[in-house]
């Protein structure tokens, strides 16, 4: 029990840790930036948000058990197939669904959005979405 305790303490923690660092940068990116620049922000960021949860392909808590499953049993052809796919199947859903917001980007800016300078960064935020989605699979 003490050791569970512990992990979840420390797992606690760093939930802590990562939720003061976020509003810590979002106070600083409102400094920096100003309201305006703020604003396209979280506006991009709402749409690396929501599609985030489409690319992920639920593949994150998969990812946590397989391969434990298959190393455990030695059935290591299984584990790296599973790696491989694991892999490039959020890769060519992200890159369709980054496909996707660079060429509705100024439908998505000026009639979604109403904020026709998101225009020029929804690149950057399909970019954003990509490596943040195999990033969160290798978390």
């Amino acid at each position: 029990m003490g050791t569970i305790s512990r992990q979840s303490g420390a797992f606690f923690v760093g939930a802590i840790f990562t939720a003061a660092l976020g509003y810590v940068f979002r106070v600083y990116l409102a400094r920096v930036l100003g309201a305006e620049a703020l604003r396209i922000y979280a506006l991009g960021m709402t749409v690396v948000g929501l599609l985030g949860i489409f690319g992920g392909l639920g593949l994150t808590s998969a990812a946590s058990r397989f391969p434990l499953v298959y190393g455990g049993s030695g059935r290591l052809e299984d584990l790296r197939s599973f790696l491989v796919w694991s892999i490039l199947s959020p890769a060519g859903v992200n890159g369709l669904l980054m496909l996707g917001v660079v060429f509705a980007r100024h439908w998505l800016a000026t009639t979604f959005y109403h904020t026709p300078s998101l225009v020029n960064y929804l690149l950057l935020f399909g970019l954003i979405m990509f490596v943040g989605t195999l990033t969160n699979f290798f978390g």
